[in-house]
């Protein structure tokens, strides 16, 4: 199996080579190599892509735990179980929708252990196109045994953000959402509109959001409209997210460096996908 020195020595060479030296601490190294000696064994093997994966996870482990406390082992275990799930996912969108550019599959794990943690009764998110996200958090959802998904969608809507151009298109034979897998629609309530309209009255009628994500029209005043509605119902340890973070000065308010955690797996601060916890 290899001793941990050499587990550890590997582990920091393949974390540099994969460009992620910036995720780990050396006790983050170190922790690695000592709870999953069967990725470093299998790395020592030539199995490169095993020990990639757990390095991964241990990323979004860290930012859990910066974000909401201890994590349960089980629940590492989880996502690494996680995998084949995703590897499902990916596979179909890459051959349907092979030039768009999805969350990572870290930002996806990120926000399945934070729904897993949370046990939302209630999550809200703003932006669904193919329904990466949503199949995360459904799949959290059916793991807790409760919960429900209430997701708010505009297809095929195009606008002018400070990057330019963005048209947030499906592929012409499916619908909004296609990607969500038929056994983990129960907990889905889809509504199709501008969230302008449809959120004031939705999050009226949830009365309490435990989880919110916005990865709708990423404009200046979108972003800074979805922001302060859906703080104003998030319920205290509720968590608000936001993807394309960058995108947007109310940004700076809402996910400030010292609170927010990027699913980065390094420290407080925010990244492309963050979150904070609402005191």
């Amino acid at each position: 199996m290899g001793d941990p020195g050499s587990i550890v020595r590997k582990a920091i060479w393949a974390s540099k080579r994969f460009g992620i030296e910036q995720v780990f601490s050396s006790l983050n190294l170190i922790g690695l190599a000592l709870r999953n000696p069967s990725a470093g064994a299998s790395y020592l093997a030539g199995e490169r892509k095993k020990l990639q994966m757990v390095v991964l996870h241990n990323s979004i482990t860290v930012s859990v735990k910066l974000l909401l406390g201890e994590v349960d082992p089980r629940l590492e275990d989880e996502i690494l179980e996680l995998e084949t799930f995703g590897d499902d996912l990916w596979n179909e969108l890459r051959s349907r929708a092979p030039r768009w550019t999805p969350l990572s599959r870290a930002e996806c794990n990120y926000l399945y252990m934070i729904c897993r943690m949370v046990k939302p009764k209630h999550i809200v998110e703003t932006g669904v196109q193919h329904g990466l996200s949503s199949a995360y958090f459904l799949k959290a959802l059916e793991r807790n045994g409760s919960g429900m998904l209430h997701s708010v969608d505009l297809p095929s809507k195009e606008y002018t953000s400070r990057i330019g151009t963005i048209a947030d298109k499906i592929p012409p034979d499916v619908k909004c959402g296609w990607l969500v897998p038929r056994e983990l629609r129960k907990n889905w309530n889809l509504e199709l509109g501008d969230s302008r309209y449809i959120l004031p009255r939705l999050l009226a009628k949830i009365n309490g959001i435990d989880l919110f994500l916005h990865d709708s029209e990423h404009t200046e005043e979108m972003m800074r409209f979805e922001y302060s509605l859906a703080w104003k119902h998030l319920r205290k340890g509720g968590v608000l997210m936001s993807d394309d973070i960058d995108l947007s000065e109310a940004s700076r308010e809402f996910f400030p460096a010292d609170k927010a955690v990027g699913a980065n797996g390094y420290r407080k601060g925010i990244a492309k996908l963050s979150a904070i916890v609402k005191p």
